[in-house]
C-alpha cells in the first residue's frame, strides 16, 4: 500500500507561543520519523504512525505539555520491538501510551512548579496495512474523507458543547458558536482526573483521506467547508496550506494544526506472495481439507451402520439357542412307508427338545432308515386318514366276522359256496370239534348264519 502525509501548524491570529504540536513516523519498522512533501511511501508492516497535540494553559506553558505528549509517543513506539498480535492488544498498547505521555506531563509539574496546570489534548493515528488504529483524550479531531460520502468525524469532542451535541440539545455547528466551547472534559496532565482515553478501529482503502487537526481547524471552519477543500483540493501540501488559510480568513482565534493522510493504491511488491508460503499454505490447506474429508467420512459411516444395523432383527439373550438334534434320534420331516400294500405317510418325529417357537431356526432334515422305516416312529396320522383306516379295519373285521371258520385243510373257496345240507350238517359237526379243541366258539352270528342256510 501506497501512502502519502503531509504536516503543517500555524499560529493563526493570535501572538505568542505556538502550543500545538505534531509527529509523524512514516515507517515505523525503521523508527523513521518525519516525513517529505509530496512523498509517496510504502506503508510497512509496522505502519505508520501522526498525532496532533494541543497544549494549553497559556502562560502556564501549554507548550511544553504538547511537546512532552509528543516525545513520549515516540518514545513509546520506538521501543516497541514487533507489532501485537490481535486488534484488542493493539489498541491497549495504544492506550498504554496516552497514559505514559500523562504520567510524564504530570511528573514534569511535580518537578516544576511554574509549569503547574498545564495540559494538552492528543489524537494518535496508527495505521497498519488495511487498517487504522485511533486513540484521542480532548477535543482534537479526527476525520474520514471518501469521495461520494460526506465528511464525518471519527471522534467525539471531549468537551462540555459536544456532551450536548449527543444529547440532541443543539446541532454541531451550534457546538462550534457556543460561548463554552473551550470547555474541555477531558485531557492530559491534570494530576486529579487520570485520562479515558476512547478508541476506534476502521478498515483503510485505497482512496481514503485522513485529516488529524486541533480545533483551530474546526472552530473556525464547519465540517461542509472543510469537506470542499479536501474534495477540490487532491494535492496533501496545497490542501493543508488552503484549509489553515481559510481557518485564519475565518478568524483564525486558535493556533491551527493539521496533518494530511492519503491511502494510494496497492504496489505488485506488497501484494505478491513468495512462492514458498504460497506452497507451504496450500499444504496446509490440503492438509486440513483431507482431515476434514476423514471426520466427515467417518461420521457418515457410522451414520449408515447404525440405520443398518436397525433393519437386522435382534435376538433376545434369554431366548433359547435351537439344540442340533442328535444322531441317534434324527429329526424327520417326512417320509413314506408302504406295509402291507397300504400306502401311509409316515408323521414328523421332533427330539425330546421342543422345536424353538422362532421361525428363523430351522432344523435339518434328515432321510429315515432305509432298512427299517418304522423302527422307532410313532405313527402320527390326520383324523381324515383315521377314519378311513378305522373304517377299512372294521368293514375287514365284519368280513371276518360273517366268514365262517373253517378247518385249515379246507379251501375258502369250498367255505363260500352254497352247500347241501348233508354238506352242512358234516361241516357242522367238523366245526364244532375243532372249535371244542381250539377253545374258540363259534360267534352266535355265524350260528344264525347256518340256522337260516339249514
Amino acid at each position: 500500500m501506497i501512502i502519502e502525509i503531509f504536516a503543517t501548524t500555524d499560529n493563526g491570529q493570535r501572538y505568542g507561543q505556538n502550543e500545538d504540536n505534531f509527529a509523524v513516523c512514516k515507517d515505523l519498522a525503521n523508527k523513521n520519523w518525519g516525513f517529505k512533501p509530496q512523498e509517496k511511501i510504502t506503508l510497512s508492516e509496522q505502519g505508520a504512525v501522526m498525532l496532533v497535540a494541543d497544549g494549553m494553559g497559556g502562560a502556564n506553558a501549554g507548550e511544553v505539555a504538547s511537546d512532552i505528549a509528543q516525545k513520549v509517543v515516540q518514545e513509546q513506539f520506538n521501543q516497541l520491538t514487533e507489532v501485537p498480535g490481535t486488534d484488542k492488544e493493539k489498541v491497549s498498547f495504544l492506550k498504554k501510551v496516552i497514559q505514559a505521555a500523562h504520567e510524564a506531563i504530570v511528573a514534569h509539574q511535580v518537578d516544576n512548579l511554574e509549569t503547574a496546570g498545564m495540559g494538552t489534548t492528543i489524537v494518535l493515528l496508527w495505521t497498519i496495512p488495511d487498517k487504522a488504529y485511533i486513540a484521542w483524550c480532548g477535543d482534537s479531531r479526527l476525520y474520514i474523507h471518501k469521495k461520494g460520502i460526506p465528511l464525518k468525524p471519527l471522534t467525539d469532542d471531549h468537551s462540555y458543547v459536544w456532551e450536548l451535541v449527543k444529547q440532541g440539545k443543539i446541532t454541531p455547528k451550534e457546538a462550534r458558536l457556543h460561548p463554552e466551547s473551550n470547555i474541555i472534559t477531558q485531557s492530559l496532565g491534570d494530576p486529579t482526573t487520570p485520562p479515558k482515553t476512547e478508541t476506534k478501529i476502521i478498515d483503510m482503502q485505497e482512496g481514503d483521506r485522513f485529516l488529524l487537526c486541533s480545533d483551530g481547524l474546526n472552530s473556525m471552519l464547519d465540517d461542509e467547508e472543510i469537506e470542499a477543500v479536501l474534495t477540490q483540493e487532491e494535492d496533501t501540501v496545497e490542501a493543508s496550506k488552503r484549509l489553515i488559510a481559510e481557518a485564519n480568513a475565518a478568524g483564525g482565534h486558535d493556533n491551527i494544526t493539521v496533518i494530511l493522510f492519503d491511502v494510494h493504491e496497492a504496489t505488485a511488491k506488497q501484494v505478491a506472495i513468495p512462492a514458498r508460503t504460497t506452497t507451504q499454505e496450500l499444504r496446509n490447506f490440503i492438509r486440513s481439507k483431507n482431515r476434514v474429508i476423514a471426520v466427515l467420512s467417518f461420521l457418515l459411516v457410522c451414520v449408515l451402520g447404525y440405520v443398518v444395523a436397525g433393519y437386522i432383527p435382534k435376538k433376545s439373550s434369554n431366548e433359547p439357542i435351537a439344540k442340533q438334534p442328535l444322531s441317534n434320534a434324527p429329526v424327520i420331516v417326512a417320509a413314506e412307508a408302504k406295509q402291507d400294500s397300504l400306502t401311509m405317510p409316515v408323521a414328523e418325529t421332533a427330539t425330546a427338545a421342543k422345536p424353538e417357537e422362532n421361525n428363523d431356526v430351522v432344523a435339518p432334515t434328515v432321510k429315515p432308515p432305509v432298512t427299517s422305516p418304522q423302527k422307532n416312529i410313532k405313527d402320527k396320522i390326520s383324523p381324515n386318514k383315521l377314519e378311513i383306516e378305522n373304517k377299512s379295519r372294521i368293514d375287514s373285521v365284519a368280513e371276518k366276522k360273517s366268514t365262517p371258520i373253517t378247518p385249515p385243510k379246507v379251501d375258502q373257496k369250498d367255505s363260500t359256496e352254497k352247500s347241501s345240507p348233508e354238506k352242512l350238517e358234516k361241516d357242522k359237526k367238523l366245526t364244532a370239534d375243532t372249535s371244542g379243541k381250539n377253545n374258540n366258539p363259534v360267534p352266535s352270528e355265524a350260528k344264525k348264519d347256518t340256522t337260516k342256510s339249514q
